[in-house]
């Protein structure tokens, strides 16, 4: 923790994770609730280039990942964090000022390599400025922080929708350029130490980016795989992460599609837009108010109690996915959305503490980016699939597929059950 003096300017460590967590919900809010209205009704971008669109944004995930968490790990995960929130501002700028296909292709491989980079680092940046056990309790706060700014962010979307639907994409770019330039200030580096660090003019982080530093990437990197090969729960988290990716792609690309598929009146009284800016307010309420309950509830430092909310949880989910998909009025369909929403709103935390429980500060982005990656491989392949089926079968079929893809991941929760007092124990 905190073994040096922090720069001039900066916060506590906690304060400027909020900050983060707050502004850049905030500002992907704004751009992510009405991203896909923009690419159909102005960009014209047909059913296949809207999955290919996706497609794009998850491959650079997968392909980027594990390179910038192990940046993270050898030079500094506060750089880190920052080049990925310049990279994602500048995505969002470039989709929004360009409305076309290609452009927008180009906006998501930016987009998906600034993700990379923040992903992992900011996670262990906090874990090891403030404690791990302080940390497990910084995930929910910050998914709370964050659900509130989300609200902020729909609502400052539907304002600027109204000016043109480019405005809220040109907005949550601009926002994150100035979130990367406050939290420059914000962010210090104390409890980190790399093998070597930097120079003070900067040489030496440019020299590990461009080759200079492969030899402790590639230490990193293999510190990361021998923890992942030593510890049987990091294994079984890594192939939780590979199914769940598999059944999300589909749930996150057509479930406004499916809900379209039944007669609601009030799509017709506030618009296509209104309706799901609305749909959009009611589930950040709802998650709001679950991730309380399950930060109060649940010990997500114990490996067992955290093992056995998931398992649950995603049972849960399993059901809830196929209820949406085979529901036959959109009353049921939207409520089974909602239940499904808050659970995987509540799990994405709760997972990131369990893993944190598994991982050393060494090679803690690490751990965090393959986790990621893994995730990102799911919907890179399970994806296209399930689309398919979605178009040949229909999309109950495809929903039906989702939830059963689950099912093994309940399964492993619960086997990892058997681990718990070992892992417990080591943690």
């Amino acid at each position: 923790m905190h073994d040096g003096p922090r720069r001039r300017g900066a916060l506590p460590a906690l304060t400027a994770y909020l900050l983060y967590a707050g502004g850049s919900a905030l500002f992907f809010a704004s751009y992510g609730t009405l991203a896909n209205v923009y690419r159909i009704e102005v960009a014209h971008l047909d059913a296949l280039q809207l999955v290919l669109v996706g497609t794009a944004l998850e491959a650079a995930v997968f392909l980027f990942e594990v390179p910038t968490g192990v940046l993270a790990d050898a030079v500094s995960r506060r750089l880190s964090v920052l080049v990925g929130l310049a990279l994602t501002g500048a995505g969002y700028l470039l989709e929004g000022a360009l409305p076309l296909f290609g452009t927008i292709l180009a906006a998501q491989l930016l987009w998906g390599l600034g993700s990379t980079f923040e992903s992992g680092a900011v996670d262990a940046w906090v874990t090891d400025e403030i404690g791990e056990q302080r940390a497990a309790g910084a995930f929910m706060r910050a998914a709370q922080v964050g659900q509130v700014a989300s609200l902020l962010g729909i609502g400052l979307a539907t304002l600027l929708g109204r000016l043109g639907l480019a405005w809220p994409l040109l907005a949550a770019g601009l926002g994150f350029v100035l979130l990367t330039g406050t939290l420059a200030v914000a962010m210090a580096e104390t409890g980190f130490r790399p093998e070597r660090r930097a120079s003070d003019g900067g040489g030496e982080v440019a020299a590990a980016a461009l080759g200079g530093g492969f030899a402790r990437l590639r230490r990193t990197l293999v510190a990361g795989v021998r923890v992942a090969r030593g510890r049987p729960v990091v294994r079984w988290i890594l192939l939780i992460a590979l199914l769940a990716g598999a059944a999300s792609e589909v749930f996150d690309r057509l479930w406004q599609a499916r809900l379209l598929q039944h007669p609601l009146r009030v799509v017709d009284s506030l618009g296509t837009a209104g309706f799901f800016g609305a749909v959009a307010a009611a589930a950040m309420l709802l998650s709001l108010i679950a991730t309380e309950v399950a930060r109060r509830r649940v010990d997500a430092a114990s490996h067992a109690a955290t093992a056995r909310t998931l398992m649950v949880l995603t049972a849960v989910l399993s059901v809830s996915v196929l209820g949406f998909g085979v529901a036959g009025d959109g009353r049921t369909a939207l409520g089974f959305y909602f239940l499904a929403i808050m659970i995987r709103r509540v799990n994405a935390p709760l997972g990131r503490a369990w893993l944190n429980q598994s991982a050393t500060s060494q090679v803690r982005a690490t751990l965090f980016s393959f986790a990621n990656q893994v995730d990102a491989l799911g919907q890179i392949a399970g994806g296209p699939l399930l689309g398919l089926l979605a178009l040949k079968a229909g999309m109950p079929w495809a929903f039906a597929a989702c939830a059963a893809l689950l099912v093994p991941a309940v399964l492993i929760y619960a086997r990892t059950l058997r681990l718990a007092p070992a892992a417990d124990a080591a943690g």
